[in-house]
């Protein structure tokens, strides 16, 4: 009988500790990639966006008057149907904007950033379209 109480409990000793190892979610790493707008404006600004919560940062580094942006395709959790997102940080130079995001996971992201010059009405300087999975 004591044989088997220990046995027993080696068991659940060995489960409890193979449960708490295990990773409760899909990826057990935050993967960041960081994008920047074309050259000659690839030091105004940049964006990135991290797997950990599905988070999109934009950084402005120059004091240009412009504002730095990013394009995105993702797929929100709540439609399911994958989308163009555009958002940009009009703050100034030193400032962040940042942005929490559901998407499916295991789904691809796609970010490139840009730089908007709001006197003049356009938008310029699309850097190239970087991705990874949600």
């Amino acid at each position: 009988m004591r044989a088997h109480r220990t046995a027993a409990a080696l068991f659940v000793a060995a489960a409890t500790t193979f449960c708490l190892a295990s990773p409760a979610q899909a990826k057990d790493i935050d993967t960041i990639i960081w994008e920047r707008p074309a050259s000659p404006y690839d030091t105004h600004g940049r964006v990135y966006f991290s797997t950990d919560g599905d988070h999109i940062g934009i950084y402005d580094d120059s004091a240009d008057g412009e504002s730095v942006c990013v394009d995105f395709y993702a797929t929100p959790v709540s439609t399911g149907k994958r989308k163009l997102y555009a958002e940009c940080n009009s703050g100034g130079k030193g400032t962040r904007k940042d942005f929490n995001f559901d998407f499916v996971e295991n789904t691809e992201v796609d970010i490139r950033g840009w730089m908007y010059d709001k006197s003049e009405g356009y938008d310029h300087a699309y850097g190239e379209w970087y991705s990874t999975i949600a």
